[in-house]
């Protein structure tokens, strides 16, 4: 009898540390699964506020894009329609409709005037002095 005690006391002490050693691992694997789970929610946080950063960032660029779309769009339906033709015409092109008369404004030049010679007296030309003299008087200071 004692010998199947011992037995029966070796069995319950072998499942009791298989059971163990399973919930350790259960355990330590559930463990593993948060910390990964928290690891893959910080990653997700971080990018979402990252994106909502830029979303800021570009909304204004994206309103100022489409009121430049608008914009050309409109000028684009302006220089298609039949206005913008007779307007280009007019300016651009100098012409007119069927009954119109196109004035055409010149700009006034003056007429060019000749210059008048001067009338009087001419002065005479100096008389050029003959070399040596001339250095003598500007040394001297005569």
């Amino acid at each position: 009898m004692a010998k199947t005690e011992t037995t029966e006391t070796k069995e319950t002490t072998t499942k009791q540390t298989i059971t163990q050693r399973v919930s350790w691992l259960l355990w330590g694997g559930l463990a593993a699964l948060v910390i990964l789970m928290v690891s893959a929610f910080s990653h997700a946080w971080q990018t979402n506020q990252a994106l909502k950063a830029e979303l800021a960032t570009l909304e204004p660029m994206l309103t100022a894009a489409h009121m430049e779309q608008d914009e050309l769009r409109a000028q684009m339906a302006y220089v298609q329609s039949d206005e913008y033709v007779e307007d280009w015409a007019k300016i651009h092109a100098k012409m007119t409709l069927p009954g119109e008369v196109l004035i055409v404004s010149v700009p006034v030049t003056p007429s060019p005037t000749l210059p008048v010679p001067a009338t009087g007296t001419p002065t005479p030309a100096p008389t050029a002095e003959p070399f040596w003299p001339a250095l003598w008087h500007k040394i001297v200071g005569d």
